[in-house]
């Protein structure tokens, strides 16, 4: 198994890339882990792409992050149901 933590952006794109295909063959049923995993990814790399004078995209950047912790949250507590 390969895991996905890299300073390389484009393997974190790849790792994003690999989990929508994921969903595109499982009818976009996956494990809530994998879904919350695309979802932080996502936004490391939004947070990456980001210019620091761009306030705009970095308040965008941390509703992807604050997204991401909701879902975690809340699968947690769907997990537990």
């Amino acid at each position: 198994m390969k895991l996905y933590w890299s300073n390389e952006t484009a393997e974190l794109k790849q790792a994003v890339e690999l989990i929508t295909s994921w969903k595109a063959r499982s009818g976009q049923s996956v494990h809530m882990a994998a879904e919350m995993t695309e979802m932080l990814l996502r936004a490391v790399i939004m947070d990456r792409h980001t210019a620091d004078n761009d306030w705009m995209e970095k308040g965008n950047v941390q509703l992807a992050y604050c997204a991401a912790i909701i879902r975690y949250v809340c699968g947690k507590h769907e997990f537990f149901l």
